[in-house]
Formats: C-alpha cells, sequence, structure tokens
C-alpha cells in the first residue's frame, strides 16, 4: 500500500509537466495492474486510471491477447533512466486477467467509458468523456480515480537513454483531483492548456444511478501540431481494477486547427 500510495503522489506531480511523462517514481520489477491500449501507430502502454507506462516495442505482442482487458503483469525488467521520469517495461513474463477485480465497495467493475472529439470554429480539440452505468444498481465514483492520457506520435524521443522506444510519447497525463480533495478542472502552460466544461456534481465522490450518463468536455488550447490519440480511465492505479475508453484520434496542423480522425473500431 505504501508504495501504491508513492505511485499516485509522483504520477499527481508528474501531471504538471506536458510531455515525456509515465510512471513516475523508482520502478521496480513486480506485479503491474492495468489495460494493455495500442495506439495508431503500433506503441503499446499498460494504462491504469490516468497513469500510464511504455511497454518495449521488444515484448509489446505478449500483451496483444489482453489488448483492452484489465489484466495483472508479471514485469521482470524496467528501464528507468531517470527517477521521477517515465519507464519502460522490458522484460514480462505471466500476464494474467483479473477477476473479481474490484477490491473495495465502489464497486465499478460495469462502469462503461467512452471518448468522442468534435473541432471547435476556432480549430481547438473538444472531447466528450462519457461515464456510463448500465446496471441497476448505482456506482459510488471517486473524482481523483478519473483521468485522461494524451499520447502524441513522435520520432524526437530517438536520443541515447531515452524511456520510450516506440513510435509515440506520453504527452501529458492527469486526474480531477489533487492534494486535499482539491479539484484539478485546467491546466495552462507555456506550450498548451486544457480545462473541463460540464463539471456540475463532479464533486470528490458522487453516484452515478442506475442507467443513467455523466459526461464531461475536456477543451484543448494550443496544442503544438501532430498527430494525437486520447483515452480516459478510472481506476486504481497499477494496483487493482481499472477500465478504460476507446481511443479518440485527432490531428493538429501547423496553423494550429484539429481535424479528426476516423479509424475503424474507433
Amino acid at each position: 500500500m505504501r508504495f501504491r500510495n508513492k505511485i499516485l503522489l509522483i504520477c499527481l506531480l508528474f501531471a504538471l509537466f506536458p510531455v515525456f511523462q509515465g510512471l513516475s517514481e523508482v520502478a521496480f520489477p513486480g506485479n503491474y495492474a492495468g489495460i494493455p491500449i495500442y495506439d495508431r501507430w503500433g506503441g503499446c502502454y499498460l494504462y491504469s486510471g490516468y497513469c500510464a507506462a511504455y511497454v518495449s516495442e521488444k515484448v509489446k505482442q505478449q500483451l496483444r491477447p489482453y489488448e483492452g482487458k484489465c489484466v495483472k503483469v508479471d514485469v521482470q525488467k524496467v528501464y528507468q533512466p531517470m527517477n521521477p521520469g517515465s519507464c519502460r517495461f522490458e522484460k514480462i513474463g505471466d500476464v494474467q486477467l483479473i477477476q473479481n477485480k474490484t477490491k473495495y465497495d465502489d464497486n465499478f467493475d460495469d462502469l462503461k467509458l467512452s471518448s468522442t472529439a468534435s473541432v471547435e470554429d476556432n480549430g481547438n480539440i473538444t472531447i466528450v468523456m462519457s461515464m456510463f452505468n448500465p446496471t441497476d444498481k448505482p456506482i459510488l465514483i471517486y473524482r481523483g480515480n478519473i483521468g485522461f492520457v494524451l499520447l502524441k506520435k513522435s520520432s524526437n524521443w530517438r536520443w541515447k537513454n531515452a524511456a520510450p522506444d516506440g513510435p509515440s510519447v506520453i504527452f501529458t497525463m492527469t486526474e480531477f483531483e489533487v492534494g486535499g480533495n482539491e479539484p484539478r478542472f485546467s491546466i495552462k502552460s507555456q506550450r498548451f492548456a486544457w480545462s473541463l466544461d460540464n463539471v456540475s456534481g463532479l464533486t470528490h465522490r458522487f453516484v452515478l444511478g442506475a442507467n443513467m450518463k455523466k459526461s464531461i468536455l475536456v477543451k484543448f488550447e494550443k496544442l503544438p501540431p501532430g498527430e494525437y490519440d486520447f483515452i480516459c480511465g478510472y481506476g486504481e492505479n497499477f494496483s487493482g481494477s481499472n477500465v478504460a475508453s476507446n481511443l479518440t484520434a485527432f490531428d493538429i496542423d501547423s496553423k494550429g486547427k484539429g481535424k479528426i480522425i476516423k479509424r475503424t473500431g474507433r
């Protein structure tokens, strides 16, 4: 539990920085819970809540049968060039599906997440994050367990000792609550900004009623040109149950204008 809390704290800190993020603590071999995801360029990550770790190009196909499923991964070798900083899983052993996933009484195993994108008149990208409870029982939601990761295609990481070895990087990641149960509904930096809209009812903890949906708008500004994939999630970072949305793709051109990329299965 102590190690998990340290992971959560450092991930919170690194959500303030816009590029090359990932699991941000001394990363040891061991069991990591999460959802394997593959971006549109073929890169692989283990995604958990609002954190993500790079999976090496050398071993990413071991997770392919588990894409989109919550698993426990026996990570036998970790590469982390800086601490705190991004890490890459270099060697993987057993992979097990997580059954009876939820450890607490806020049963969210059936929670469904989705994301869609649109382009505003000014060219900025807005993402609609939706949480849907398809059951006949309410689900207790903790705001601090909700977040997103924005991936960016990149070849500029190819310097010596870089954490990623694939075609993309973690451009930014964040959760919607910081220490002291304070909400985090926006971040602005010199490079880009994001903010949330439609946050009414998004308290420290809230109940998502039976067959009810809650949608949150994520508005991006001043993203640098490039190709992006967005994913949102909810869960217990690297230590238990997790759910994740679909990946939503968009590009930003040289003039800062967005374009939605439609892909089969998105």
